[in-house]
């Protein structure tokens, strides 16, 4: 891992945390699954005793606010990490193993060129 990773993760994890301890947690301790996450993303709406609730989710607001152009899904975050971090030199072997891809992958789905782009002069 990234040593300014593992500094986060350091700090997040609580003094009570042993083993394999979940480092995100809902209230009650279980883990965060699609549906959560989903929930707190888009938002969510919930009728209790004929009473309607509107949760907004925090992308919602952020592209209802213009401060984003549009929702993406979770997955797309992986598929810039992915990109920026391979057209910024990173070893590939190190990137493929923390993304559970294979370098080949990479190169094939995140490593396209710029056709537009000329060679130089020699």
């Amino acid at each position: 891992m990234y040593p300014k990773l593992i500094k986060l993760l350091s700090r997040l994890k609580p003094d009570s945390a042993v083993g394999i301890d979940l480092v995100f947690k809902q209230r009650g301790g279980s883990a965060y699954n699609s549906s959560v996450c989903s929930h707190l993303l888009l938002g969510r709406v919930q009728t209790t005793n004929d009473i309607t609730y509107h949760y907004p989710g925090v992308v919602s607001n952020l592209a209802e606010e213009g401060k984003i152009s549009s929702y993406l899904a979770p997955y797309h975050t992986r598929h810039t990490f992915i990109t920026l971090m391979a057209h910024a030199d990173t070893d590939l072997l190190l990137l493929a193993a923390a993304c559970g891809n294979s370098i080949e992958v990479i190169r094939k789905h995140y490593l396209g060129f710029d056709k537009d782009v000329e060679f130089p002069d020699i």
